[in-house]
């Protein structure tokens, strides 16, 4: 049970800090002679269910040990030795990958196409992935347990490319095969399919919807397998939820969850405390970040990955910032940029941060010098890719952070160039109209912000859909941009419309959902509607009061409650005098 759960999980590839789906496969270890069954290729969907699937993932570990090709994959796969995929991320994949492929294709089985395609889901090769789906789905029976698998491994190519419709689609269709053959191997799928289910819904945005998904799941796998290592990246994946949501303290537990279930060294412990130092800088405990940090830093280096390393440790750099520790920041991104190795967007972003670190000491020859240089090594690059894309974005926000919006303005138009040609960044396109609607905000050009912003509302309603969690924030600052317009009933309307959106994706206490009810007082107050603005004041200081703010901030929310109250109280005895004369 515990090898087919890890058959079916997911990971992480690409470098160390960037997410793409991963998969886990089965064997390709023949069925012995006494047992021809226990092969998938053969007979109907009655006689391959899922207790011949049971018998088949047994099998394996009565191959001989010196097949080296089984041993191998075992190696891979997590069976019998116990070394699991996060040990295989820092070794030579196509080593591995030769080692498996070694048969022709007229003499591979079911099980060599599934392995082969998850271990082209690790390596992000989403078209490989397809074609092995796709000739394993010939060698068994339509409508049975095998032919689930063969749709499961066909999703996580979708899911690559980003195509989550069709990853939806083909996920639905294997919980629909599972309900014909339920029992506790199929559960076991089942659980495994719904939360790549959630995975979707986490890269579509759509946090609140995953985050129940994710946890129901997770609870039906810890009933039916007791191998620690199987969960490890359901419980990253939970706390990277929990985080876009703003649920820190939540998160922290999961990632404790996973480094528990992480064996000592390996790329999963990596993982796991890399994200747990993102929570632990949520939490503002910085010097526990730091802590985490160092470590992943030293498990980088240790497997040979440089470039991670030094990627941690531009992190490090920003938590020494939000620590005001200048100087030990300066001395981190001083190793970055001494690294001779290091070169393109990564020292282009050491730049960047250093520059911050100029502002934040009131040096400004020196910020306008590290600013130069990351702007000229990034457009030296003259990037078409989205990895480009997302360098430039960063970058502009980094020129709005020190208030130079004509160049912040000129970076995000990089980013929109290239993010154009790439249908799958569409939400990433509309993040960036967004920023520059806010810069024109924050220039006091309302007309030119409502303009830009209407650009990313009608971009995400046209491709996305008309309650995507990004559209909040463009509402609530599109009124924002209305309300100096002068335009009170627009205004009004879109912050009602970013607060339910917010609500629904984020929860009532998230501080999206708060900044648009606060803006709805105001817009109220602006229309004389004083009913509706005291209910969102109060829904204001309830939220505050719960959270246990500062007392000034609580205070002050209190007293404008009560000045909206005796407002409202006078309109009413105004309104009564005139009534009653």
């Amino acid at each position: 049970m515990a090898a087919l759960a890890r058959a079916l999980g997911r990971g992480r590839s690409g470098g160390m800090m960037r997410a793409i789906a991963r998969g886990r496969g089965f064997s390709s270890a023949q069925s012995s002679p006494s047992e021809p069954e226990s092969s998938p290729g053969t007979g109907s969907s009655k006689n391959i269910g899922s207790s011949r699937l049971w018998k088949w993932m047994k099998n394996l570990l009565e191959c001989p040990e010196t097949d080296v090709e089984t041993l191998a994959k075992r190696k891979i796969l997590n069976v019998r030795k116990g070394e699991t995929l996060s040990k295989i991320r820092f070794v030579d994949l196509n080593e591995c990958l030769e080692m498996v492929d070694s048969a022709k294709d007229e003499e591979k089985s079911f099980q060599d196409f599934f392995c082969l395609g998850k271990l082209y889901t690790i390596q992000g090769s989403a078209d490989k992935v397809l074609l092995c789906a796709e000739k394993a789905a010939k060698l068994v029976p339509q409508g049975s347990v095998f032919h689930a698998l063969c749709l499961h491994l066909e999703a996580d190519g979708f899911f690559l490319n980003k195509d989550y419709a069709k990853c939806m689609q083909k996920l639905k269709l294997v919980l629909e095969l599972l309900d014909k053959d339920e029992d506790e191997t199929t559960e076991l799928i089942r659980a495994e399919t719904e939360i790549r289910v959630a995975e979707v819904l986490v890269a579509t945005r759509k946090f609140q919807e995953a985050l129940p998904l994710f946890l129901s799941s997770i609870a039906k796998k810890e009933k039916l397998c007791d191998d620690k290592r199987a969960f490890v990246d359901d419980y990253i994946h939970t706390a990277e939820a929990l985080v876009e949501l703003g649920r820190y303290p939540e998160a922290a537990e999961q990632c404790r969850k996973a480094l528990d279930s992480a064996e000592d060294g390996t790329f999963d412990e990596a993982r796991s405390r890399r994200l747990l130092g993102v929570v632990y800088r949520g939490l503002k405990q910085l010097p526990k970040s730091i802590e985490e940090l160092k470590v992943v830093k030293e498990l980088a280096l240790k497997h040979g990955r440089n470039e991670d390393a030094r990627w941690i440790e531009l992190e490090l750099a920003q938590c020494y910032m939000d620590s005001e520790k200048y100087e030990e920041a300066k001395e981190v991104l001083n190793a970055v940029l001494d690294d001779e190795e290091v070169r393109g967007r990564l020292k282009g972003f050491a730049h960047a941060c250093f520059a911050r670190i100029c502002v934040l000491e009131n040096e400004a020859d020196e910020a306008i010098a590290h600013t130069e240089e990351a702007s000229m090594i990034l457009r030296k690059n003259k990037g078409v890719t989205l990895k480009d894309a997302e360098t430039f974005a960063e970058l502009a926000t980094f020129f709005e952070a020190v208030k130079d919006y004509d160049s912040a303005i000129d970076h995000f138009e990089e980013a929109q160039r290239i993010y154009v040609n790439f249908p799958e960044a569409v939400t990433s396109l509309a993040e960036t109209y967004a920023r520059v609607g806010h810069i024109y905000l924050v220039m006091e050009k309302s007309e030119t912000a409502v303009s830009i912003l209407g650009r990313g509302v009608k971009l995400i309603e046209d491709k996305v859909g008309i309650d995507h969690p990004d559209l909040g924030d463009m509402l609530n600052t599109m009124g924002v941009a209305n309300l100096g317009l002068k335009n009170l009933v627009l205004a009004s309307g879109q912050f009602e419309r970013a607060k339910v959106i917010s609500v629904k994706h984020f929860g009532t206490g998230h501080p999206n959902t708060v900044a648009a009810t606060i803006n709805m007082v105001t817009a109220y107050s602006s229309l004389n509607r004083w009913d509706k603005a005291i209910k969102c004041q109060t829904e204001v200081v309830k939220h505050l009061e719960e959270q246990k703010a500062q007392p000034e901030v609580v205070e002050k929310h209190r007293d404008t409650l009560q000045k909206l109250q005796l407002i409202q109280e006078n309109a009413a005895t105004v309104a009564h005098s005139a009534g009653i004369s």
